[in-house]
């Protein structure tokens, strides 16, 4: 049944943000739903903290810290606490915005076969285009180590994959009064994953075209 594969995800994030001369501190609150078919996939609850300080208008940098809740309904072994910590410093040059970052990521799961560790740099570049959109692309690189071996595999899984990509965004409305804002975002992306494990090699592509609120 072809449908078993449709994916439905939903989420929010909503909080308080606090700023303070050159310094912005800000908390906020998240829950994500994924059901698989007709099936509940996963529930997650948690918070993202972030801090970003302005040195001056071309230099600025941020880090924060994520802790997310995860509860897999089907695969109950799955259930698991995510902690992650974000490092990011942005440049501008030539009319153009330049992004360096790096996240550290630790998953850990009720059965340790899930369990794992994450760490992604990757560097992006934007710039200001005709007509009001914002345009970049990217390129970062994940590599992950899992902590005991797959049950079908005597071997401890370990993956690197490969990122690069481009979008393009315009704010289509925007509220001076209350700060409100929505924006169209198109983006793509393209997907190679190497990994010691065959099962998990694989070449994607990924269009999104997504309507984001903010307020």
């Amino acid at each position: 049944d072809i449908s078993a594969l449709d994916i439905l995800y939903f989420g929010g994030l909503t909080g308080p943000e606090l700023i303070l001369d050159k310094n912005k501190f800000g908390l906020r609150f998240l829950f994500n739903q994924i059901d698989l078919g007709d099936i509940r996939y996963m529930n997650s609850v948690g918070f993202t903290t972030k801090f970003d300080h302005v040195f001056n208008s071309f230099f600025t940098t941020g880090a924060g810290l994520k802790y997310e809740k995860k509860k897999f309904e089907a695969v109950p072994q799955r259930d698991s606490n995510n902690l992650s910590l974000t490092f990011n410093m942005n440049f501008y040059f030539k009319n153009n915005w330049f992004n360096l970052g790096f996240t550290a990521e630790n998953e850990n799961a009720t059965d340790n076969e899930f369990s794992y560790q994450k760490y992604i740099p990757g560097v992006s570049i934007s710039r200001k285009l005709p007509f009001g959109l914002t345009g970049s692309i990217y390129y970062k690189t994940l590599f992950s180590r899992y902590d005991d071996p797959a049950t079908l595999f005597n071997k401890d899984r370990k993956d690197q994959q490969n990122f690069i990509g481009a979008s393009l965004e315009k704010k289509i409305w925007h509220s001076l009064k209350s700060n409100q804002s929505v924006l169209f975002h198109l983006n793509y992306q393209h997907t190679r994953s190497y990994s010691n494990i065959d099962l998990y090699e694989y070449n994607m592509n990924l269009l999104q075209l997504s309507l984001i609120y903010n307020f």
